[in-house]
Parts: structure tokens; sequence; C-alpha cells
């Protein structure tokens, strides 16, 4: 009963804004994918078992036009789910338990909400309105204000999209654009009467000015962005005041296409506070990509690099903060998001989280970020008909540092190599069909994972209908 109020209050506000605006002035923009996968030994072992499984989204994101120069937006993700997923209806059933199904049972894919029911289980995974901002043109700029998309910058390197409420602000100077962003990223709303150093000032925030030139073939820009994170305060008496620079490129040279993202953050890590027991850790991690193309006719033969450095496991310094980003998936399989995401959380092949190391004690805690790693690749797409498109990809990936702890290391720095190949087919020019197979050649790195000393293989087949409208 409840979701059912929730469809017809969604329901009931769109037509709400439709009744002060005509139909010409909503735009209804959106996606829905529904994908298959069969995953031959997810978790790399001798007796791996296999995994299969449906997943799908539905998108839709109306913009309202209220007046010129003023509109309203809105962005909701709805039947998030593999198909047969029934964790709604009762706890511990269906495909989203045990190491078979993702998201997790606390948060939806992109990770901007937790959100439980009475089963424990994904109250969201149907609906979930994920954004609601205003965008309104002023004689200094423009600004949106409200729950938008944030962590996309530059080349599609490091990025990993969500949603976060704050302000941002951009204008346009011939080919230079400049900007201002303030995301209010944690509100500590609960009572600080326990507190006993009193502290007021326990969020979380980050603040950025960016530029952009943009004139024929060049673009090139240039973030800084500071991450003012005290939510630590109260808990652990320490607070974190980081700095991000983060220049990028595109180039084009008539048939050669070329760009390359640069990051380096620094500042405190960790700050401790009175009474200092501790000691503050510092942070200096970098991370550098360049990927470049060439097209020949219908075919295109390109190559890329990235590195992402890992931590040197020293007490004072951290170095592996940054990471690839859940977006950019060089691979079908290694460390690729949708294979984390709906694979299980078990998917080994996704070991690398967030931390700059893994163990087997932290193998469950996997993510598709991609920190403490370097990648090689090359790849090619053609172009067969107007409406067929084939690509092949060969990757190979290691850790950038094989420190487990300041003592001890890995045996290998070898995650894998990956050769991949996809068919894209246009049905409509809105609607494509995808078919890929990937095969890993498992590197000696993820016996840390295992548990294990010796791994094996996997390959994946996999199918994926997008429409877009």
């Amino acid at each position: 009963m409840k979701k059912l109020l929730v469809v017809l209050l969604s329901l009931g506000l769109i037509a709400g804004f439709s009744m002060s605006a005509s139909a010409a002035d909503v735009q209804f923009t959106g996606s829905y994918y529904v994908a298959g996968a069969y995953d031959n030994n997810p978790y790399l072992i001798e007796t791996g078992a296999s995994q299969a499984y449906v997943y799908q989204q539905v998108r839709l994101k109306p913009i309202f036009k209220v007046a010129e120069g003023l509109t309203f937006t809105l962005r909701a993700d709805m039947l998030e789910k593999q198909w047969g997923d029934a964790r709604w209806v009762v706890s511990g059933f269906g495909a989203g338990t045990g190491t078979t199904g993702n998201p997790t049972s606390t948060s939806d894919k992109n990770g901007t909400r937790l959100s439980t029911g009475t089963a424990n289980v994904a109250t969201a995974e149907n609906i979930d309105v994920e954004q609601a901002y205003v965008t309104f043109a002023t004689g200094l700029g423009e600004f949106k204000v409200g729950y938008q998309d944030t962590n996309a910058w530059g080349t599609g390197f490091g990025n990993s999209p969500g949603t976060n409420p704050g302000v941002t602000f951009s204008r346009k100077m011939g080919n230079f654009t400049v900007g201002f962003e303030w995301m209010h990223l944690l509100d500590y709303t609960t009572a600080v009467t326990s507190n006993t150093n009193n502290y007021v000032d326990i969020d979380s925030d980050t603040y950025a000015l960016m530029g952009v030139y943009k004139a024929g073939a060049v673009e090139a820009g240039m973030l800084w962005k500071w991450y003012n994170d005290k939510s630590r305060r109260q808990v652990s008496n320490y607070a974190g005041s980081r700095h991000l620079l983060q220049p990028y490129a595109k180039l084009t040279f008539g048939p050669v296409f070329v760009e390359t993202e640069l990051s380096y953050l620094f500042g405190k890590n960790r700050q401790y506070e009175s009474p200092a027991t501790n000691v503050d850790i510092d942070e200096q991690s970098w991370s550098a990509y360049i990927n470049a193309n060439m097209k020949f006719g219908p075919a295109t033969i390109g190559a890329l690099a990235a590195m992402v450095s890992g931590d040197d496991k020293t007490a004072d310094k951290q170095k592996g903060s940054l990471n690839c980003g859940y977006a950019w998936n060089p691979a079908l399989i290694l460390m690729n998001s949708d294979m984390k995401w709906w694979g299980g959380s078990n998917h080994v092949p996704n070991a690398i989280n967030r931390r700059p190391y893994i163990s087997s004690t932290t193998a469950n805690g996997m993510d598709d970020a991609k920190a403490n790693t370097v990648w090689y690749g090359l790849y090619g797409n053609y172009a067969a008909t107007p409406k067929l498109s084939l690509g092949a990809a060969l990757t190979f990936a290691q850790v950038q540092t094989k420190k487990l702890t300041a003592t001890t290391e890995a045996d290998s720095a070898n995650l894998g190599t990956e050769f991949d190949m996809t068919a894209t087919y246009k049905i409509f020019d809105n609607l494509s069909y995808m078919v890929g197979a990937g095969y890993l050649w498992t590197g000696d790195y993820l016996k840390v994972a295992t548990g294990t000393t010796k791994v094996e293989n996997d390959y994946v087949l996999m199918n994926k209908l997008t429409l877009n409208f």
C-alpha cells in the first residue's frame, strides 16, 4: 500500500506541475536498459560456481520550463533491480540475497542514500527520486540549486557520477566557462549532548572552482576542489582538509584524438584535535591518464594508459585516496561496475576497493572504483555498417604498490590480462542492442582476495538492450 501511495503522490506531483505549465513546456527525457550476463567463474577458484542474472533500470528526467531562463528538473530511477529479486516482499528471498545480488540491502546503485524497510530491504528499489533542482539564468550567469549531478569532470577517467545537494554557478565568456560549486555532503543531525568536546560543526562539504576553454579542436580545463570534512570530529577527534587539483585536455588533430587528465590530492587526511593522542596523516595522492586513437575510414585504433597511486603504509602519510572511478570501465570483467553491482558482493575481480590494498579479511568489501591500479590497453572499433559497430580490447592491469602492511607485501603485482569483444546494433536511432564476451587471465595478486595459493581464469557472456529518449 505504501508503494502505491508513493506512485500516486509522484504522479500527482508531475500532474500538478503540468497544470501550471502547458504540455509544450515540459520535456521528458530518460533511459531504459535491460542486460543479461553469464559469469563463468566469479570466485576465480577451481571449485567456483557460475552466475547468471538479468538486471535493469528505468530513468525518467522531466524538465519543467516555468519561464524563460527558469526550469525545474526532477530525476527518478525506477525498477533498478535484478529480474526476480523479491527482497521487498520477503527478507532473504530473491536474487539480492547472499552472494548473488546487488545493490546491497542498504543502498541503491549510486550509493546516494541509505534506505531500509521493515524486512531490512531496499525500499527505494522500485522508485527512487534522486534529483530535484531549479536552474535559473541571471545577468551574472546560471545557477543550479538542489539535489543535482556531481563527481563528473573533464574526461571519463576518475568519474563516479552521483547526486549531492548543493549550489553550482557557471558563466560563459566567449570560449571560456568559469564556475563555482558547493556540495553539502553530510549534515550531522544527531543531538550532540553526549559530545564531551562540544563540537557543533561536524558536517562535510566540498567547494570547487573550475574553468574550461573550448574552441574548435581544443578543450582544456582546470578544477580546484576543497574537501572540508569534519564528520569525524565527534567520534574520532579528527577532521580532514584536502585540496584536489585536476587539469585535463582533449585535442583533435585531423583523424587523431588525444585526451589526458592529471589529479593531485594533498592536505590533511586526518588532523587530530585536542587532546592529540594520534599522529596526523598528510594526504599526497595522485593519478594520471592518457588515451589516444586514430581513425582509418570506418575503423578506429587506440591505446590508453592510467595509473593511480597506492598507499605505501607509512603511519603519517596517505597516498591511496584517489581512484579511477566506477564509471570508467576499460574491461568487461576486471573491476567493471556492472559486474560489481549486479554480480554479487563476492565478485573477486572487483576485489580492489576504495582502500589502497586488499587482504583475505577485506576481500568482501569489494568495489569498482579501481584504486591503487595501473592500466594499459589497446582497443579498436569498426563501423561495419551505419547500424552495426564491432569492438575489441586487450587490457592489462596491475597494482601500483604491493604493500599490504608496513612490513608485508603481495607476491605479485599482476591483476590480470583481459580480452573483450563487443557488437552493437542500432535497431532504431534511440534503441541499440549489444552482445559481448570477455576472457580474463587472472593475475596472482588476486590470490590475496581469494585466500588461495592458486587462481583460475574467468569468462563472461553478456547482452544489453538500451533505450534513450
